[in-house]
């Protein structure tokens, strides 16, 4: 039984920064490896990340555009202009629009809301909404979480004389509305020093520049859309989030606190926890099952009585949401299960009556689930159109996927990791060919155990109340600051009690010699029915926490996945299950035991050990010198000659492994697949490379030494822009002289796969996948096939 998840250690960080923080602050040196690990590497670094000031927020005025905008709302102020707030329906866009509308009113504004519905009026922008508002005389538009990629809308309102002021996070499209003012984190003409603001967070910033001052009693709203949103919680947004915690915590607004009381929130317990799984979910609820007009009602209403009406309301519908997510998934995975989808790659997956506004999360549930990209649709019978959302995993493009096939789709939109779109039943077949075609083009491969990066692997000892307390100096925790995914090996559990209406959760012990430490694992089935059979040791990934219950805190575990001891695993087939290949004349007896260090003990053994990376060799010279081992890269004669024989690490390429099973005789031999630097590295796909080019083109003779700058404006990794560089060098595609890049005069047809570096890397990653995916057991059986293959030819 195989664990969930690949687990991976994060390579450990430069000792001298380590070091530095240490012996400067009094550091963990745990702590300390966490914070370099995560660019935290300097004294003043650490000082802004560990107090997160309100005076440390950027100047909102920086932001392009934010003079005109802000001029225009007070302008529209002191004429008692007619203005409306066009929000947006989860939780980012509700917080937006009540910040909105209370910066507004404090300086004796009067303004509308309006949140468009999900179903009649979609997200963004809408020609009619907008027409309406002109219709009904609206002078000010202000737009919260939406607005740039809505240029037919603006168009409209600003040719007909309402004026429009755009707040907004989201993509920017090559063309942008002709807009009163756009005020956006990355506008292609603004230099703003962080773009990775929310709707709430620009909606914060404007208030700040509208107010001439930080509006503290404001922050709570702020922390809510940005831990919601799920966008990036370093710089400005960890500022934001840490004080809105703490507002959060005293909160004086009627209806939050009539939210806490309904769903069981200790006010004084309030982390960014809270938000992304109890008062986030309730917000979303109402939007994705309706009108979400009330979620503005409950942040800003004064009316207590309103306030624990609206409540109730909010958790009857998040009742009736987990319900329908619940049914739908059950579904939805009985078909992604159908033996026509179990060799492909990726799932379109059709149902009628499935309410729209919940199949994102079904759609999450699925990929979760079964490691595929998943779009989940809701067909109307009558109509014959079908509506729904998708979700991807790293490495597939699921927006490319389905924009090469954009004009059979009635409405599309999204992006790589999340779509939704509207089609013909006639054409979702089509679609979902396209899917597969691209799938197979950018060798995407079906993870059925994605990687977990691992921060930390300790004892049962580690994990005490001291270092826990430790850890949360790096808290608040989310995107690009996760909370510290712990390893912890050979341990022995018992006292499983399953839990939940389902029984669909899991409590357990965990024990060794010394300590005793509870886990807790929601949402896991399978994880439970595999634990229920099995005893001994195994080894748990998860996260820590504080357990509170009758007045005791107490620490536990949150697991994540378990990896059981295999000689517990009587289902397993062991080494000596494998039979040998009778058409061949001779086959070694073959054994693998991945391993993820290089040391004295893996060298025990008297046999050749062959390397098929030089560096390599040479680390372990140490360790080989001093037991005089032999040592052979795989093209040495010795290898001819070795009877027993320990290959230590990866191959590059399949081809590499060929040959070097083509040429043994060996009796034994032995795969520890040693590689200390993964690649971790997706292809990028055709799009990327365009936009390279293109950039390229329309800027002369750009300095090398900018491609950093370069890459985060494309919105690439540096290693992608220096891959896809080197491919456009190989092909003649660019040039380099005098440290500056440039296009080549004379462009040839090529096909991006005829250039080395490519195919080095396409055949790099497949044999690191082939080993990285698969337990021992199968790259057993795999290394057998390929010597019979061997010894047949």
């Amino acid at each position: 039984m195989c664990a969930k998840f690949t687990w991976k250690t994060k390579d450990r960080p430069d000792k001298t920064s380590v070091q530095s923080l240490r012996e400067t602050f009094g550091l963990d040196e745990t702590v300390a490896q966490l914070l370099v690990t995560r660019g935290i590497d300097e004294p003043k670094k650490y000082e802004n990340f560990i107090h997160p000031d309100l005076q440390n927020l950027h100047d909102p005025k920086q932001l392009f555009d934010m003079k005109p905008g802000i001029d225009r709302i007070k302008q529209g102020i002191l004429a008692n202009e007619k203005m409306v707030i066009y929000g947006d329906y989860d939780v980012d866009g509700l917080t937006s629009t009540a910040i909105m509308k209370e910066a507004i009113e404090s300086i004796g504004g009067e303004v509308e809301t309006y949140i468009p519905n999900r179903f009649d009026d979609g997200y963004g922008p809408n020609l009619q909404v907008y027409k309406y508002f002109v219709k009904q005389g609206y002078q000010l538009i202000i737009t919260v979480d939406n607005g740039v990629a809505g240029n037919e809308a603006v168009a409209y309102a600003m040719t007909h004389g309402v004026d429009v002021v755009i707040t907004d996070h989201h993509e920017l499209p090559k063309v942008l509305p002709e807009a009163t003012a756009i005020i956006h984190p990355r506008h292609p003409e603004g230099n703003y020093p962080f773009g990775d603001l929310s709707g709430a967070g620009v909606a914060f910033k404007v208030a700040c520049a509208l107010l001439e001052e930080v509006p503290t009693d404001l922050l709570d709203l702020a922390a809510l859309g940005t831990v919601a949103d799920l966008v990036s919680l370093t710089d400005e947004n960890r500022i934001i989030v840490a004080n809105g915690l703490k507002v959060l915590q005293h909160t004086e607004r009627m209806g939050l606190q009539s939210l806490y009381r309904t769903a069981g929130i200790k006010p004084e317990q309030i982390n960014e926890t809270t938000i992304g799984f109890m008062i986030g979910p309730r917000l979303n609820a109402i939007g994705r099952m309706g009108d979400a007009n009330p979620g503005v009602d409950l942040l800003t209403t004064l009316d207590p009585d309103y306030a624990d009406e609206l409540a109730k309301q909010l958790e009857q519908t998040n009742q009736e949401r987990q319900k329908l997510v619940q049914k739908i998934t059950q579904a939805a995975l009985k078909t992604a299960q159908a033996p026509e989808n179990q060799t492909a790659k990726t799932l379109v997956i059709t149902g009628e009556n499935w309410h729209e506004g919940v199949l994102g999360i079904v759609a999450s549930h699925i990929v979760e689930t079964t490691g595929k990209p998943a779009l989940i649709l809701n067909l109307n019978p009558t109509t014959n159109i079908a509506k729904g959302s998708g979700r991807s995993v790293a490495g597939f493009d699921l927006f490319a996927s389905i924009n090469q096939n954009r004009q059979l789709t009635e409405n599309f939109g999204g992006h790589q990791m999340a779509v939704g779109l509207t089609i013909k039943q006639e054409n979702i077949a089509t679609i979902h060919r396209g899917m597969e075609t691209y799938a197979t083009n950018n060798n995407f491969h079906v993870q059925t155990a994605p990687i977990k990066y691992v921060d930390l692997v300790l004892s049962l000892a580690d994990c005490n109340m001291t270092f826990f307390t430790a850890l949360q100096t790096l808290a608040p925790f989310g995107t690009n600051n996760p909370e510290p995914l712990i390893a912890i090996d050979r341990v022995h559990f018992s006292q499983l009690k399953t839990m939940g209406q389902n029984q669909q959760h899991m409590r357990l012990q965990l024990s060794d010699q010394n300590k005793k430490l509870t886990a807790v694992c929601f949402n896991a089935p399978t994880l439970i029915a595999s634990a229920q059979k099995q005893s001994g040791a195994i080894n748990v990934l998860g996260t820590l926490s504080l357990n509170e219950f009758r007045g005791q805190r107490n620490l536990q575990l949150l697991l994540q996945d378990i990896q059981f001891n295999q000689t517990t695993m009587s289902s397993e087939p062991t080494a000596n299950d494998i039979k040998p290949h009778k058409a061949v004349e001779h086959q070694p007896k073959i054994l693998v035991t991945k391993q993820t260090k290089l040391t004295a003990g893996l060298f025990s053994a008297p046999d050749l050990y062959v390397f098929f990376r030089k560096h390599y060799l040479k680390r372990s010279q140490k360790f080989i010198h001093s037991i005089d081992r032999q040592v052979a890269f795989f093209t040495d004669q010795l290898v001819t000659k070795a009877t027993s024989i320990t290959i230590i690490d990866q191959p590059e390429t399949l081809a590499q492994l060929s040959f070097l099973l083509s040429q043994q005789h060996a009796n034994k031999l032995r795969f520890t697949f040693f590689n200390a630097q993964p690649t971790n590295f997706q292809l990028p796909n055709r799009q990327k490379f365009s936009r390279v080019l293109n950039y390229v083109r329309s800027h002369s003779s750009l300095p090398v030494m900018q491609q950093q700058k370069m890459a985060a404006y494309l919105q690439i990794s540096d290693l992608e822009l220096r891959f896809i560089l080197k491919v456009f060098s190989q092909l003649g595609f660019v040039k380099i002289e005098d440290g500056a890049l440039s296009i080549s005069s004379h462009l040839k047809k090529h096909q991006l796969t005829e250039a080395p570096v490519y195919q080095s890397m396409v055949q790099r990653l497949q044999i690191e996948q082939q080993i990285d995916r698969q337990t021992n057991q199968e790259l057993l059986h795999w290394i057998n096939q390929l010597v019979s293959e061997n010894k047949q030819d």
